[in-house]
C-alpha cells in the first residue's frame, strides 16, 4: 500500500494501533520521516534519525492537512527504511529497534 503513494507529492500518513501507540509517517517518492508516539499525544516524540544526520542540511516538505510542513533533512531517511520501520510498527506495536531515535 505504501509503495502505491510514492507517486503522490510528500505527505504525512499516520499509523494507530491498539497498544496506545501511533507512527506518523512523512511518505515522498524517494525519502521520508517517521515519528512514534503515544496516541494520546503525550511526550516523548522520538523521530527516527537519518544515519547521515550530521552532515544533513536544510528541510524536507511534507504535506499535512494542505499545509506544508518542514521536516529537517537529520530526520529524513531512505524511502525503503521507512517502509521497514512501518512493518515492524505493524507486526509489534513497536518502534524498529535498529534505528536510532531521538526525543524531541
Amino acid at each position: 500500500m505504501l509503495a502505491s503513494m510514492r507517486a503522490r507529492p510528500p505527505f504525512f500518513a499516520e499509523l494507530i494501533c491498539d497498544n496506545g501507540y501511533k507512527l506518523l509517517l512523512g511518505l515522498g517518492a524517494s525519502e521520508g520521516c517517521v515519528q512514534f508516539s503515544s496516541t494520546e499525544g503525550d511526550p516523548p516524540y522520538l523521530m527516527a534519525v537519518a544515519d547521515n544526520a550530521e552532515a544533513a542540511i536544510g528541510d524536507v516538505e511534507f504535506l499535512m492537512g494542505d499545509t506544508v510542513t518542514p521536516v529537517s533533512r537529520r530526520y529524513c531517511l531512505p524511502y525503503d527504511v521507512v517502509a521497514d520501520i512501518a512493518v515492524v510498527f505493524v507486526d509489534t506495536g513497536n518502534p524498529k529497534s535498529d534505528v536510532h531515535w531521538e526525543a524531541i
